[in-house]
């Protein structure tokens, strides 16, 4: 359902903004996390699911499309191909490095301050997707 409303909203508000309003919802849902799954792990479990979903739905609809549309846009045509596999790359080192320190982080301290990290990268995501991605490029090189 998340990756349907994705595409649904792309024509209608861009890559870039769907990017940067992905990565906000996804902050937003992160920071609930991390503030109520102390105070709610025991007796609220139903709620903790209900954000976790948010989350995951979030994950899905903006930056999980984004993520493969946005190089073949920004790259210069002449080297798109191999920037285009060097975005690829770096996505794939930075989910690895996420991934496995998730776990690391979560037995130090707890699963709260996880997902208060979480929320401070998809903040950095959203500002930095702001400032980099030019609109006028994504302009001339994309029709819906």
């Amino acid at each position: 359902p998340g990756a349907l409303l994705g595409i649904f909203l792309l024509p209608h508000i861009g890559l870039k903004n769907l990017q940067v309003i992905s990565f906000v919802f996804i902050a937003l849902c992160a920071m609930l996390l991390a503030v109520l799954f102390n105070p709610w792990h025991h007796h609220h479990t139903n709620g903790l699911f209900v954000l976790y979903c948010l989350l995951n739905f979030s994950l899905q609809s903006g930056v999980n499309i984004t993520t493969f549309s946005l190089p073949s846009v920004l790259f210069p045509k002449k080297k798109r191909a191999s920037f285009n596999g060097l975005a690829a790359a770096m996505g794939k080192i930075g989910a690895f490095i996420g991934s496995y320190s998730f776990y690391t982080i979560a037995n130090i301290s707890s699963y709260a301050v996880v997902m208060g990290l979480s929320c401070i990268v998809a903040i950095f995501g959203a500002i930095l997707s702001d400032v980099f991605i030019d609109i006028k490029v994504i302009n001339q090189n994309v029709t819906y």
